[in-house]
């Protein structure tokens, strides 16, 4: 069921482990009486299923590398209160099995290993960029860094660092982003001289994926 899927279901308060990793459990646990066909089980889960449906009204949906990132103990930059269990807890061994599978219409490249986004905190220019193989793979990434004065500095940087992986960058567009950690929202906004505009719905997608827990906006105005 969910080791096919790039998104997994996980609530508001992610601490609460008597609330959510039960859940995660008994979800993993209908997929598999469903793979087997298990009638006896079935029959069960689909007295339970009426509860799983509750349980999922109240939920954000977690982007498969996202929750690796969190698992792998990297920096996510105020991504929110986002915690998981211990690595000897029946919770987090099934949240690593299933980052390690991937959609059935997917194959192995380089670019698995580049975060979707890598954002600072605060008020900073960001830029959009389509990161491609040899092969033909490509994807999306958000990179912003308040660091960094201007959008070239952070497209030349991240070009950079996917150099060495084999893969080449070409940048779509910038702007910036107002990143307030403690409200947990996001702003997307602006334009890059340099490269333009790029489209912040896109931008917005992105960041709604990897930060599940914040509101996030864009807007065509300012600078």
């Amino acid at each position: 069921m969910f080791k096919h899927m790039n998104y997994i279901p996980a609530l508001y308060i992610l601490d609460d482990y008597n609330v959510l990793y039960p859940k995660l459990i008994f979800m993993y646990l209908q997929a598999v009486a469903h793979q087997f066909m298990n009638s006896c089980l079935n029959s069960v889960f689909m007295k339970l299923n009426s509860y799983a449906y509750i349980s999922l009204k109240d939920a954000r949906w977690v982007h498969r590398s996202r929750l690796k990132a969190v698992l792998e103990n990297k920096q996510t930059h105020g991504g929110g209160p986002f915690s998981v269990p211990g690595r000897h807890a029946i919770a987090n061994h099934l949240m690593q099995e299933w980052t390690k599978h991937k959609n059935g219409t997917e194959s192995e490249w380089a670019g698995d290993t580049v975060p979707y986004v890598d954002i600072d905190e605060g008020v900073f220019k960001y830029v959009l960029i389509q990161v491609n193989d040899d092969m033909g793979n490509k994807k999306l990434i958000v990179r912003g860094d308040k660091s960094m004065a201007y959008h070239s500095d952070i497209f030349k940087h991240t070009r950079q660092v996917l150099m060495t992986l084999g893969l080449q960058a070409e940048v779509l567009g910038g702007g910036r982003i107002s990143h307030d950690v403690a409200e947990r929202s996001i702003h997307v906004y602006g334009f890059s001289q340099a490269y333009g505009r790029a489209n912040h719905a896109v931008t917005a997608t992105l960041l709604r994926q990897w930060f599940p827990f914040h509101a996030v906006s864009f807007s065509w105005d300012g600078y």
